[in-house]
Parts: C-alpha cells; structure tokens; sequence
C-alpha cells in the first residue's frame, strides 16, 4: 500500500550575518509543489558551505524567498515536512549581482511495512500488526539547474536582530533596530518553546539555561513578516 502525505510546517529561517555591501549578492527563487504547481510557503531554504549551514530563508506566503550572502559556491538544500529535500549544488554567488534558483518539490511517497506477532493467551490466539512507515525517497540531489543571474541589485546593509553572545552558555541578549510584535525560541524542529517578549519589542536579556545543549532558534514577527535567527547553545 501507498499513500501520499501533503501537510505543510512552520519551519524557520537563518538570516545571513552583515558585512560589507560590496562583498554581497543574492540568490532567490519560487518553490513548488511539482506535481500541482502550488506555492509552497514557510520552506526552509539553506545555503550550505563544506558542510555548515551559512545562510537560510523562509518562503512567504507566495513560495517566494531571497537571501544575500558573501559571493562564493554554495549548496542549496530545502526542508520542507512531507515534501523530499531539495540539493542544489554549486550555486555560484557573485558579488552585487542576482541569481535566481526556482525547484519544484516532491512530496514523500510511504511504503506501510507490517509486522505480525502472534501469542496465545488463556488458549485464545491473538495477533498484533504494528504499522511503519518509512519514505521511499529522503533526499534529491540536483547537479543540473537553469540558474538566472542579474545585474546591480539593491542589498539591504545590516540585519534586524543581534544575538549576542552566540554562541551562549545560557544568558544571552537581544536586541533590535526596529520593534517588533513577538519574539518566540523555537528548536530545530519549528516547535514553539518559549514566547521570549511581545508588543514593540527593542532590547531585553534572558536566560536560557534551563534548556539543553543544542542548536534553536530565535524567531521575531513584526505583521506580515516571519524571519528568525539561529542560536547555539553551549553549556
């Protein structure tokens, strides 16, 4: 037995660190379902250097996501619940310029795999079916995309959110050059942990020891607008 599961989850965005504006480009693009052609919002879209997640970006509401970084070669790799990862490689950056990258994503086929164990209980048989279900496809390896690049495109020259420090043993401090409506902690896994501050947030300090040792992330909403932070934390 086959089936398909098509469900959508909030997972959250690493903005790329600010330095110079000479020493930047953008890389954007539409994700879609490739089956239906249907926008795909809230995609975590990475950026991927000798192994290390330098950059990352969330889609919006129309599939759309954008994210500027120091030029160079980069893998790019989405996550995206009940759809396969994506793996571009060799997306060239270059300086002040645009390069566009579009991928239609595959959503997860499921093989249902039975087990059966059988047990006598007060001479009456009893059988017991426990259900797995594992995909057919975990990841897609893309060596070959037509890629767009522009001229003279307009980057923004620093970051709205400062973490420091980060990594952190647990007391760490953030602050905004703008208010904001919320900000959330949230793990790897999009999972809302903590709701840090609301209503036109700026500059506040917290402790966060009590959680373990891991990777999250901070996440800041101001209207329309979703984007988060990565935060390590070390004990």
């Amino acid at each position: 037995m086959k089936k398909k599961i098509k469900f959508s989850l909030l997972v959250l965005v690493l903005l790329c660190q600010q330095t110079t504006f000479a020493q930047k480009g953008i890389v954007q693009g539409k994700l879609n379902d490739q089956e239906t052609g249907e926008a795909l919002p809230f995609v975590n879209v990475m950026l991927i250097q000798n192994d290390s997640v330098i950059c990352g970006a969330i889609t919006d509401i129309e599939g759309q996501y954008k994210m500027e970084i120091d030029s160079g070669n980069y893998n790019l790799k989405t996550a995206y619940i009940g759809y396969v990862d994506a793996l571009i490689k060799k997306v060239e950056i270059e300086n002040e310029k645009l390069t566009i990258v579009d991928i239609g994503l595959e959503p997860y086929l499921f093989t249902i795999t039975h087990c059966f164990f059988h047990c006598i209980l007060d001479e009456e048989s009893i059988e017991i079916i426990i259900e797995e279900e594992k995909p057919l496809i975990e990841e897609i390896v893309i060596n070959d995309l037509n890629m767009e690049t522009k001229e003279e495109v307009d980057i923004p020259k620093e970051n709205n959110l400062s973490i420091y420090p980060n990594p952190s043993t647990g007391i760490i401090n953030i602050e905004m050059i703008e208010n904001v409506d919320e900000v959330i902690l949230v793990d790897i896994y999009g999972k809302e942990l903590e709701i840090l501050e609301t209503n036109e947030f700026v500059k506040n300090t917290y402790d966060l020891s009590r959680y373990p040792s891991g990777n999250y992330f901070i996440k800041y909403i101001n209207g329309n607008q979703v984007m988060s932070n990565q935060l390590v934390l070390m004990h």
